[in-house]
């Protein structure tokens, strides 16, 4: 159940994140050869940091990837993820 909603992971929401990430990497100009490839993961990001690539933390690229949904118009999972994110911290 995890997967399902997991923004990398997720077969309907993969291919949105590495989009959201691309769009990352130009915006902070890193170069051609250190940009990400393969699937996104929170050790991916870790390597890709220490590498010479886009240094971002996990949680920052998982709320950038959210943001993205929505400039997309597709709010419904973002806007489901800051709910349940909201009703377990008060937990």
């Amino acid at each position: 159940m995890r997967q399902l909603y997991s923004p990398t992971r997720s077969t309907t929401l993969a291919r949105y994140s590495k989009e959201a990430f691309f769009a990352l990497e130009v915006r902070d100009s890193i170069n051609t050869s250190n940009r990400h490839r393969g699937p996104l993961t929170q050790e991916s990001l870790k390597n890709l940091a220490v590498t010479g690539g886009l240094n971002i933390p996990w949680r920052e690229f998982k709320k950038e990837a959210l943001k993205d949904l929505e400039r997309r118009g597709l709010v419904g999972l973002p806007e489901l993820m800051y709910s349940v994110i909201a009703v377990f911290s008060t937990e």
